[in-house]
């Protein structure tokens, strides 16, 4: 005799665990943040962490009024490992988060510790700035998102992407540079002048916080020399191209980046030439300070190749928007 196991009588796998921090009450380095302040901020970063699946956040307020009052000053984020036992035993907590928040005139700092009930050990301290007070809630969401990455959460779908301090809700962010600078060139056939003028301005898309895509249309002002003849003449060049910038650290003020494009531009009338449309290949390096969040400048070098300019080395210079 066989027996067969119906639909039903399978046996279902169990589900994961999930991780169970409990978060204390931010404190205030700076008398002038008043102390509800880091109440908020804890409040802000729990409830970014608890839009990840497979945690579970245990809250100040649970934890007053499960723990004795002797933990008072604890509870407000200065006795992390002092609570840990309490907190293990009543919760079943894998981790205690505590943390601070300190202010420097405008800007704000605010660091973490993540203490682990099974080591007793800190196993992360992100820390973040702000550097305005209403740059604030952009900021716990950054510390919850590297909080996060430190406990290993799976992401969530639905869930936007926070860069350069701002959340991607309801489409992708867009950055506007625009930036001027000067462009070392070789035409074919001409010397040119070792200065020329160039403006662009510059769209980026950001499909990855850490990816971005751009666009850009510029315009190339300058001089140049026939090689045969030795007559001078101005020379302009209108750029447009588009491709993909990877940046580093996006999540900090200062984002180095690298990027490759293609393009085309058209020439206008040169000496004795009819002018014409050149095609390229750009590569650029450089690095975008945001300092006030959604503002900043950014600095680039470009080295370039294409059908007209047998080689072009540009260096820029401009402001970015963020929106």
């Amino acid at each position: 005799m066989t027996a067969t196991l119906t639909p039903a009588a399978r046996a279902e796998p169990a589900p994961e665990k999930p991780v169970t921090v409990a978060i204390l009450d931010f404190i205030s380095g700076d008398a002038r943040v008043a102390s509800e302040r880091g109440r908020t901020i804890a409040t802000l970063v729990a409830a970014r962490l608890a839009k990840r699946p497979g945690i579970r956040i245990v809250s100040v307020d649970e934890l007053r009024a499960a723990l004795s009052h002797g933990h008072d000053r604890a509870l407000l984020g200065e006795g992390g490992p002092e609570l840990l036992p309490e907190v293990t035993a009543a919760f079943g907590a894998d981790f205690v988060l505590h943390g601070r928040v300190d202010r420097f005139g405008k800007r704000y700092v605010l660091s973490a510790a993540l203490l682990s009930a099974s080591t007793a050990q800190t196993i992360a301290r992100p820390r973040v700035d702000a550097q305005t007070e209403d740059d604030l809630p952009f900021a716990t969401d950054r510390l919850g998102e590297k909080l996060a990455e430190a406990l290993g959460l799976p992401p969530s779908e639905d869930d936007p992407e926070i860069v350069a301090g701002h959340a991607l809700v309801g489409g992708p962010s867009v950055i506007l540079n625009l930036k001027f600078g000067s462009t070392l060139a070789s035409l074919q056939g001409f010397d040119v002048d070792t200065f020329s003028l160039r403006f662009d301005l510059e769209g980026e898309v950001v499909l990855r916080k850490w990816l971005h895509g751009y666009i850009e249309i510029g315009l190339l002002m300058g001089r140049a020399k026939s090689d045969e003849t030795n007559a001078e003449g101005s020379f302009s060049l209108i750029p447009a191209g588009s491709g993909l910038k990877y940046v580093f650290r996006p999540d900090s003020a200062l984002q180095p980046f690298i990027g490759l494009g293609i393009g085309m531009g058209y020439f206008t009338a040169l000496l004795d030439s009819n002018g014409g449309v050149a095609f390229r290949v750009d590569g650029t390096t450089g690095v975008a300070w945001m300092p006030w969040e959604r503002v900043g400048v950014v600095a680039e070098l470009r080295a370039g190749i294409d059908t007209e300019l047998t080689y072009g080395f540009s260096a820029n210079f401009g402001v970015a928007v963020a929106f």
